[in-house]
């Protein structure tokens, strides 16, 4: 049986090792650069906005996740389901900030 923990304790804690994970990440992939150079150079290279390239990964997260909930076993050893829906939380921060530092407006506020 699994055990019971508070939902606010949880994702407390959940968002906590996001921003941790996205603190390390960031250094990784952009170096001394802004916080999304990569997703900027990305979506350069294809053609397509910086949200899109940060949408298109988070599109393959959630792929991910879906073929796991089928039924499927996850081969990548150092990615649990868990880190993957960290990944898509913080793509999801990254994107509301993008939106937020860009000139786009889709009228939604």
């Amino acid at each position: 049986m699994s055990k019971v923990v508070d939902v606010s304790e949880f994702i407390a804690d959940f968002f906590g090792e996001c921003f941790e994970i996205q603190t390390k990440k960031r250094h990784d992939y952009t170096g001394s650069h802004h916080p999304l150079y990569n997703y900027e150079k990305s979506g350069e290279v294809v053609g397509i906005s910086t949200g899109q390239a940060m949408l298109s990964r988070m599109q393959e997260k959630v792929i991910r996740l879906s073929l796991a909930l089928e039924g499927n076993e996850l081969q990548v050893s150092d990615e649990s389901f868990r880190d993957t829906c960290k990944d898509i939380s913080i793509l999801a921060a990254l994107i509301a900030y993008w939106k937020d530092i860009s000139n786009w407006n889709d009228h939604t506020g």
